[in-house]
């Protein structure tokens, strides 16, 4: 353990919402900033994710391989 975290913190990006917060122990390795804004825009997106993966409509194994690959399911919804 050469970098004083513990093994599950070494080499992960941990992320907090806001930069100023105290997170106690955590302020060690989150050092990412959330971008609300991401959330926001995308935030039906994920709604209808979350509601997919609930009632068994896709697999997270299915969801996971998307994002890497950087498939953009909306590319392939018709208008």
């Amino acid at each position: 353990m050469a970098s004083g975290l513990p093994f599950f913190a070494q080499d992960r990006g941990y992320w907090r919402l806001d930069p100023t917060a105290d997170y106690g122990p955590l302020n060690g390795i989150a050092r990412h900033r959330i971008n609300t804004r991401l959330i926001t825009e995308n935030w039906e997106d994920m709604l209808r994710l979350a509601g997919s993966l609930k009632l068994g409509v896709i697999q997270a194994m299915s969801v996971m391989r998307t994002l890497q690959l950087g498939i953009n399911p909306r590319s392939s919804r018709k208008p």
